[in-house]
Parts: C-alpha cells; structure tokens; sequence
C-alpha cells in the first residue's frame, strides 16, 4: 500500500474507533462546524455544535454512502466524457478520498488541528493526486487554500471532470442560456440532473442526448425514455 494511502487509512480508523464518544469533535466553533454539516444536508444536531455521537448516528452518510453523480449519470444513460477518469494511490478508492476530505475539514473545524495543518493534509493529497493525473495540474486555484484544495480532493473522489472542478472553484455564474439548455436537459430527463456541471459538460450532455446527425446510443434513449435521471444527495 502506498505510504499516503497507509496515514490515510489509519487516520480514518482513528475516527470510526472514537466516532461515539460524546466528547469527540466537540467544536468550539459552532457557527464554522454547523457550515460544513448543512453542506452535508446533516445539520447540525440542533444545537449548533457536533459531537460523537451525532456523527455516528450520521455515520451512513459520512462514511458509508459514496456520491458520484456524474458516474452513475453516465451508467444511467449510457452517455460518455461526462465524468473524470482519475488514478487513485494505490490502496485507495474514491470513498476514502472522500471520507478523509470531511475528516480533515471537520478537524480544522473543531479545533482538532489547525487550519494550516489541514492546507497541508489536503495539498499532500493534490500532490500526489496530480503526480498521478496531470489533467488536474491546468486546474487554477489558490494551493494555500484548504477550502480549494479541499474542492479539488472531492471533486476528484466524486468522478467530477476538471471541467466541472474548475466551474466550482471559480464559482461560475450561470447565464440565461446556461439556465435554459440546463431546464432542456432536465426537462427531459424529468428530475434533477443531480450535480451542477459546467457549461462544458452540459454542452456535452444536451449534445448527446440531442443528436442532430448520429443517433444517439441505445442506453441514452432507454434512459431518457424512462426519465432515469439522478436524486441528489440528502
């Protein structure tokens, strides 16, 4: 096993073995930990603090539940180059990525570790992701900054492509034609697409699911028949 993989894997063995106790992760800063848990849909206990157990009563959906939107869209409709392809450590998969994403965050969040502390867990993490896949080295963004290093991480752990990375990164605006092609495709599919994609991705997906020449391929058309489309999280 690769040796980020190993401190990865042991850190996230940390939590599950201390994830019930009442006294673990209780944060001292209730309104910056209560940010991070409505992200989740989790809340946060209704007391604007967390503890160990509110996490372990949450445990299916923060370590369990493995969400890749654009990867199941792509298996639900047959279509293709909607999600990124990436190469993980080895003796790590997406779920971990993830996992250790929230873990770090959570840390930082409740005073556990310091917020340079978790700039350095997440940057270690880019590094070796992007030694791994230079896609993600045209990605722009601050290195110094736990919140875009973070992104990066889930965006990658997710099966998102840069594109779409890049998009939440920058914190792109839709326009009035990005809002229409978006209620064109939703439209028929009959539900949420199930991320927000860049205006890249949802190019590609309003082209594939529209052909104007080359029919489009028979999981595209039993898909969107069928209104199979993608709940999002929470």
């Amino acid at each position: 096993m690769d040796e980020l993989a190993s401190e990865i894997k042991g850190r996230l063995q940390e939590c599950r073995d201390n994830i019930g106790r009442p006294d673990y992760m209780q944060s001292p800063k209730p309104n910056l930990i209560s940010r991070f848990m409505n992200s989740l849909g989790l809340g946060s206990g209704g007391s604007g603090r967390i503890s160990g157990q509110y996490l372990a009563e949450n445990k299916a959906q923060l370590f369990d539940d493995c969400w890749q939107p654009a990867v199941q869209f792509e298996k639900q409709t047959g279509m293709k180059g909607i999600a990124g392809q990436y190469n993980l450590p080895e003796g790590l998969t997406p779920k971990d990525l993830q996992n250790y994403s929230l873990l770090t965050r959570l840390s930082a969040g409740t005073g556990m570790i310091s917020e340079a502390q978790a700039t350095g867990r997440l940057d270690e993490v880019v590094a070796a992701l992007s030694g791994r896949n230079p896609q993600l080295e045209t990605l722009k963004y601050d290195r110094n900054n736990a919140g875009a290093l973070n992104a990066v991480v889930n965006g990658v752990a997710s099966g998102f492509n840069t594109s779409d990375i890049q998009c939440y990164l920058d914190g792109a605006s839709q326009d009035a034609s990005y809002t229409q092609t978006l209620g064109k495709v939703q439209g028929k599919l009959g539900k949420s697409l199930g991320w927000v994609p860049s205006a890249e991705t949802l190019k590609n997906v309003e082209t594939q699911m529209f052909p104007t020449t080359a029919p489009a391929g028979p999981g595209v058309k039993a898909a969107v028949s069928s209104g199979a489309g993608l709940p999002r999280k929470g």
